[in-house]
């Protein structure tokens, strides 16, 4: 009886030390390099392909396996096989055997995977297969990382998803920049010729799909369940071509969208824009719901190169449907201060050059007064007519122009003031060559005060007999004293101006 426990308990440990054993096999990760691989190794199988001639298939057997496939061909494809799951990274992968007919680059019929992208790869298939095959026998894609895919299917067959005859599976994007190309009466994410779309979520990343009919596209949709629907950014102008997007923001009514480097959260309603790439003409295709909390139905995209600089537009469409804006680079204007004496004339604003400090790249300024000033006048163009002196606040928007963006308001304060008073004395009223009898006299030129425009004169202590019009004393008769004489520079005002303290 000893023995047999002894032996039944020597059993059990072997049976749990096999398990560790498998564990251990199916957390490691394989390498593969498809340029130089020939032959099976652990974890994976390798043999010719029954279906297309010529074709080698490298087929991936662990359950819950990880693997890192990386190099070049165009005579070997790869395989997941039925029923399991996989952990896979495409490290730079480019397998082309569009070439032969039958033959798909990427098979994952019945598994699950997870695909990670690091580095440029390009999966293209032969005559009437997908890109990488996921038809609709539970087969489940989920692509993340911050890489590149290219997948493109022949004829009747979608880039990622069903082929000849084949309803498409689940595909679920989370991140990486995703191209996907369908042949001709197929999706590019979605079913093959006389399949149907299947399941499509899309949660970051910039994904571009293309096909021959678009009623076999998967409808995408968030991980909320939402509707999402394509935004196609083109970064800069000229468009910043086949580099990463290493920061940004979107924001809108909805939600706040700040950079972030994994899966996004659903209850944010957040998508994964971080270090996508933009392609040959410049662009990245994002996927996001309608615009609806702001009343404007639009939002606003901020986009950081690796270039260093940051891309932007306040206006992005958010509607159903496919909608497109360019990224232009921002301008920076600042506003002053500057006082003016009010001569009577209208004041151009564009000449004061201390009021704004306009962006070398701004393009034409619009002015306005905002609130906040003492002053009141109206404003035209540059051109403001003062009707109170005191101080404006003075704003200035820039429009957009080809490559920028149009410069966000700012503020200048603008201090309107009249001259200040000058007083003086004329003690002798008349000249003394005057006898008694009328006369009239210039009061600013008898204070020495020339130049235009006149100014206003009053006077205090005018004796009897003497009356003020227009800056000139007249009198019937010689005065019997002289005048005191008070001479504010105030010059001609509108009706109502409200006079300096």
């Amino acid at each position: 009886m000893k023995k047999k426990i002894l032996q039944n308990l020597l059993l059990a440990i072997a049976i749990a030390m096999s398990g560790i054993g498998a564990t251990q096999t199916a957390s490691a990760q394989t390498t593969i390099n498809m340029s130089t691989v020939s032959g099976a190794g652990t974890g994976y199988t390798y043999g010719p392909d029954p279906n297309a001639s010529g074709i080698n298939v490298v087929t991936l057997t662990t359950p819950g396996g990880s693997y890192e496939i990386s190099g070049t061909t165009t005579t070997k494809t790869i395989a997941v096989q039925s029923g399991i799951t996989a952990n896979i990274t495409l490290n730079s992968v480019s397998i082309n055997v569009s070439g032969t007919s039958n033959a798909c680059a990427f098979n994952m019929s019945d598994a699950t995977v997870s695909l990670t992208l690091a580095g440029t790869n390009t999966l293209k298939s032969g005559w009437l297969r997908a890109g990488i095959y996921v038809p609709d026998n539970g087969a489940d894609l989920t692509i993340g990382g911050s890489g590149i895919l290219n997948a493109t299917g022949h004829t009747s067959s979608a880039g990622i998803g069903g082929g000849y005859h084949v309803s498409c599976g689940a595909v679920t994007i989370n991140g990486g920049t995703v191209t996907a190309t369908g042949g001709t009466d197929a999706a590019g994410i979605g079913g093959g010729y006389n399949g149907t779309a299947g399941s499509l979520e899309i949660n970051g990343g910039s994904v571009n799909r293309t096909g021959g009919d678009s009623s076999l596209e998967s409808i995408a949709l968030n991980s909320a369940s939402a509707p999402v629907y394509l935004s196609t950014l083109t970064v800069g102008t000229p468009a910043f071509a086949n580099d990463t997007i290493t920061a940004g923001t979107i924001s809108d009514g909805t939600f706040v969208n700040t950079i972030y480097p994994n899966v996004p959260d659903a209850s944010s309603g957040e998508y994964g824009i971080h270090d996508v790439v933009t392609d040959a003409a410049g662009k990245v295709y994002f996927w996001l719901p309608v615009e609806t909390l702001s009343g404007t139905n639009t939002r606003s995209i901020t986009l950081t190169a690796d270039n260093g600089l940051t891309y932007g537009n306040v206006g992005v469409p958010g509607l159903a449907g496919n909608n497109s804006a360019i990224l232009k680079l921002p301008v920076t204007n600042s506003g002053g201060s500057a006082t003016v004496t009010y001569t009577g004339s209208a004041i151009d604003l564009s000449a004061i050059s201390s009021l704004f400090t306009l962006d070398a790249n701004a393009g034409t300024p619009t002015y306005s007064i905002e609130t906040g000033g003492t002053g009141t006048g109206s404003l035209s163009g540059t051109t403001l007519t003062v009707t109170n002196v005191g101080t404006f606040t003075i704003g200035l928007t820039t429009a957009e122009t080809t490559s920028y963006q149009a410069g966000a308001l700012v503020t200048a304060t603008l201090t309107v003031v009249i001259a200040p008073t000058i007083s003086g004395s004329v003690t002798s009223l008349p000249p003394a060559s005057i006898a008694d009898g009328p006369y009239s006299i210039n009061v600013a030129a008898a204070l020495g005060i020339t130049g235009a425009p006149a100014p206003t004169v009053t006077v205090t202590g005018l004796p009897d007999g003497l009356t003020l019009s227009g800056g000139v004393i007249t009198s019937a008769a010689h005065p019997r004293r002289p005048a005191r004489i008070r001479l504010p520079l105030r010059y001609p005002m509108p009706a109502g101006l409200l006079p300096q303290p």
